[in-house]
């Protein structure tokens, strides 16, 4: 018997290709025929150029068909986002599927109670992103509330840059903000050409649903443009609130408004490299809430890796929990919404760590979600199938009644079951033995002893100042 290696990847697919491309025609006539207001001159300026119908008073921009077919296939189909390191470098595309922390505003120890965020906290996150495997790429999950509001941005592009070489993701409250960070970045990649050449950041903005883009977004957008920064370009709207409670209306909304958003993004800068995002909720009729953790979510956010894949552009979806403590809910939650997507083939999942509907992030949630996201990728490897694999010579070998235990087969492969490191798979007595501690608790130990022991990789002392003076100079000019 020779068999061919080959190895089945499961996928999940929600929508079928005719009903893809329905939501493709309704979308495209929504941006014909209704629009996107969009709140920057010098974007209107560009659309106008390029053939789209521009409504100078209201701000309302409808986009010809044709429009948004040509510039939708300038966006390219993988985005390269690097680390200061090439082993941390990230090629977004295809099924590919990289994982990452969520963003929040409270720090939570236990979930017991969630307090402000501090600098200090978001070094010890970003420390515990860069030491845990399944943390691909980092992301800003605390906004910083000890140091000055109108600064704090430059603040956590430096917390993230000096505690990880993994890729970060930054989105400036400012222009000006904006333009400190592509200043830091320029001195951390070691020059204007280096960053094009290996952008180590990518920055994005979420439009105002239903169908607005705002100013600040845009002027983000922009400031990036020149380096060639790859840009998220997400929706996130509420189910039921600011997109129709059907899942097929709020995908065809969504798909109109991100596609909207690669468009003006290549009039930026052709050949722009675009993450199509999707963050959607489902609006919780019963307490006016958005629900994060809900199955509404996955399926939207699955369906929605669909349609990146059909315009043939890297997609981006969120995994959450709605639970505000370590419980059931938490656990399933975080498993069906991040399986769903992972299966479903989007390529950058967000949510690692995050708690309480994405409102606050957790250390232990950090640890916890980092060894789910090891059975996810384990899940999404589906089966080998080989003649070593189907060991029909080894069976035979072993023959009736013996043992595999022991064996060189056994121990080669061994790891086609994952091992775990905060979840307790002994007997309950061992369990007990060892203090009878929850996985929350396990985890938290495991985060304060990685925060205690870990070294990231410098940033070189003259680029830490260079950054420091950056920030210096900004909050000179804000007093000023």
């Amino acid at each position: 018997m020779n068999i061919e290696v080959r190895r089945v990847i499961p996928k999940l697919e929600f929508l079928s290709k005719d009903e893809i491309y329905e939501i493709h025609l309704a979308s495209l006539n929504l941006l014909e025929h209704t629009g996107v207001r969009v709140h920057q001159d010098k974007a209107l300026k560009l659309l106008d150029d390029a053939g789209a119908e521009v409504d100078p008073k209201t701000k309302v921009v409808k986009f010809p068909q044709y429009l948004v077919k040509e510039f939708i296939k300038k966006a390219p189909s993988e985005v390269f986002m690097t680390g200061r390191t090439p082993k941390h470098d990230l090629r977004p595309g295809g099924r590919r599927t990289y994982f990452g922390p969520g963003s929040a505003l409270e720090v939570t120890e236990l979930r017991k109670k969630s307090r402000p965020s501090t600098y200090k906290d978001l070094e010890e996150w970003i420390i515990l992103c860069d030491a845990l495997p399944n943390v691909d790429f980092c992301i800003p999950s605390f906004k910083i509330q000890d140091v000055p509001t109108l600064v704090y941005d430059r603040y956590t592009f430096k917390a993230m840059v000096c505690n990880s070489p993994k890729h970060v993701f930054i989105a400036a409250t400012t222009p000006d903000g904006q333009k400190d960070i592509n200043e830091m970045a320029v001195a951390v990649a070691g020059g204007e050409e280096e960053l094009r050449k290996r952008p180590i950041f990518s920055t994005g903005y979420t439009i105002t649903n239903p169908l607005e883009w705002g100013s600040t977004a845009l002027d983000v957008f922009l400031c990036t443009a020149e380096y060639n920064i790859p840009a998220y370009v997400i929706s996130e709207s509420m189910a039921g609130a600011t997109s129709t409670m059907t899942f097929a209306g709020t995908l065809m909304q969504n798909n109109a408004e991100v596609l909207s958003g690669i468009v003006i993004n290549q009039l930026y800068k052709i050949g722009r490299p675009c993450i199509y995002g999707n963050f959607s909720h489902i609006m919780d009729m019963r307490v006016a809430g958005a629900l994060s953790g809900s199955p509404g979510n996955a399926i939207v956010q699955a369906a929605f890796a669909q349609l990146a894949r059909y315009y043939n552009l890297p997609s981006t979806t969120w995994m959450c929990t709605d639970s505000k403590v370590s419980d059931k809910q938490d656990g399933y939650e975080k498993v069906i919404t991040g399986l769903v997507e992972a299966l479903a083939g989007s390529n950058l999942i967000w949510g690692l760590g995050n708690n309480s509907a994405q409102i606050a992030c957790g250390f232990e949630d950090l640890v916890i979600d980092d060894e789910i996201v090891t059975m996810i990728k384990r899940i999404t490897q589906g089966i080998e199938v080989t003649n070593e694999t189907i060991s029909l010579d080894m069976v035979k070998k072993v023959g009736i009644g013996g043992s595999f235990c022991g064996t060189r087969h056994t121990l080669k492969w061994i790891k086609e079951n994952p091992e775990v490191s905060v979840a307790d798979r002994r007997i309950r007595i061992k369990w007990e033995e060892r203090g009878s501690k929850t996985i929350s608790e396990v985890a938290l130990g495991k985060a304060r002893e990685i925060i205690a022991t870990h070294e990231p990789e410098p940033l070189p002392k003259d680029v830490i100042e260079n950054i420091d003076a950056i920030i210096k100079r900004a909050e000179k000019k804000m007093v000023s």
